[in-house]
Order: C-alpha cells, then structure tokens, then sequence
C-alpha cells in the first residue's frame, strides 16, 4: 500500500501556511506547488490564495503568471488592498499605464497618510523621473509602517537605487543624469529593484 500523497491529507489552512513557510525560505518551488494543491482544493475562489501564488511567481520573475493570479485576486476581493498595490506594480513595471491607474485608482478609499497609498505615490513619481518627491514619499510610507515585511524591503531597494543612481550622478541634479542611466543599464532605475 503505498503512502497518501501529502497533499491530498492537508486542508486548505494547512497548505497555505506551509506556502507561506516555504516562501519565507525562500523555496518558492515548494510554495507553488502547496499553493497549487490548496487552489484544487479550495471550494470557492480565494483571495488569498491567488494572491500568494500571484506573489511567488513575482518572485521567480514570472511577471505574466504574477498578473494574471493578482488579477484573479483583486476579481475576487476587490477590496485586498496589497493584491490591488501589487497588481498595480507589475502593470507600472510593464508600462502598462492605463491599467495601473484603473487598478491603484482603488487605493484612493485608504486615507492619504496610508502606507500603500505614500508608496504608490513615490513609485509614480519616480517612474516619471521626479526622484527627490518618489523618495520621500516612500520614506513617509516606511515611516507610517506596513505589516508586510518583503514589501517594506522592496521599498528600501527602490531608495537605495535612487541613491546609487545619485552617487554616479556627475552633477546633484540627478533627474537630468536619469536618461543616461537607463541607456547605460538598459532599463529605469524603478525596475531595477525587481530585476535582481
């Protein structure tokens, strides 16, 4: 007799805290597979699922299978605040502009002072290039504070790129050196933070 898979003995509950156990770990090819067997399992659609899975995929580079999960999330919870911020993101990182307004326009119902609401700010400011406002607004987001650990350290990846981008900067007026950087790596200082 051989051994149940253990997949097929595991609740829902119990898959998706050993995918967030395995994502922490930094074994997304464990979280993906719970997350999948939790998705088969489930018996109606769940946010959070598709969210995980959507963020794992974002992980490992995998921008279409991230849009496509965080879309099927916010569809299911339009309300999930990080889903909304996240899908938002990977629409910016693929200059998809109308779709990010449509999605983080969402984020409007969170008071101005929200931590989401101050980096979806400075992550627009800084894709247009307005550095110094997209820094700060992304300092008073961490400053505010946000239960979401990887979300704080991309944020943090975003100003140290600002700030390596000022260092090689000839002149202080870094918004003019912007253009020169991206020919020099090929893409804008904001996706840099996600291509590593």
């Amino acid at each position: 007799m051989t051994a149940p898979d253990v997949n097929d003995v595991l609740t829902t509950e119990e898959l998706l805290h050993l995918a967030i156990e395995a994502s922490n770990r930094e074994r997304y090819d464990l979280s993906i597979s719970y997350l999948k067997a939790a998705i088969g399992r489930a018996e109606q659609p769940d946010a959070r699922l598709a969210f995980m899975l959507g963020s794992q995929y974002a992980q490992i580079k995998m921008f279409d299978d991230a849009r496509q999960w965080l879309e099927q999330s916010v569809a299911i919870d339009p309300d999930f605040e990080i889903a909304v911020f996240q899908l938002g993101l990977m629409y910016l990182l693929g200059n998809d502009m109308a779709n990010n307004e449509r999605v983080w326009a969402h984020l409007d119902r969170l008071p101005p002072e929200h931590a989401l609401r101050c980096f979806r700010e400075g992550l627009l400011a800084i894709a247009r290039d307005q550095f110094d406002a997209g820094v700060a607004a992304i300092e008073q987001g961490l400053a505010v504070g946000y239960a979401n650990p990887p979300l704080l350290e991309e944020m943090r990846k975003v100003i140290a790129n600002v700030a390596t981008l000022r260092a090689a900067a000839p002149t202080p007026a870094v918004e003019a050196a912007a253009p020169a950087a991206e020919e020099a790596t090929g893409e804008h200082v904001l996706l840099s933070a996600y291509r590593e």
